[in-house]
């Protein structure tokens, strides 16, 4: 996403890291982001308690679908 900063905003002058958080703290809504995380940890966890697969039901909001 930094490397396309000058689509979201052609003025931006910084680092690809500077970049990357004006996107995230502009561009992206906060919604899709906590989703995602909740879904990332609650991944980790049902793994650490021996779970072997999962299922992503309406996969599309999530950052790790296979």
């Amino acid at each position: 996403m930094s490397a396309g900063i000058q689509f979201f905003n052609p003025a931006f002058q910084g680092s690809p890291d500077e970049a990357l958080r004006w996107i995230v703290e502009h561009q992206l809504a906060p919604t899709p982001l906590e989703r995602a995380s909740f879904a990332e940890t609650a991944l980790e966890n049902a793994v650490r308690l021996g779970a072997r697969q999962y299922l992503i039901l309406g996969a599309g909001y999530d950052t790790f679908a296979r």
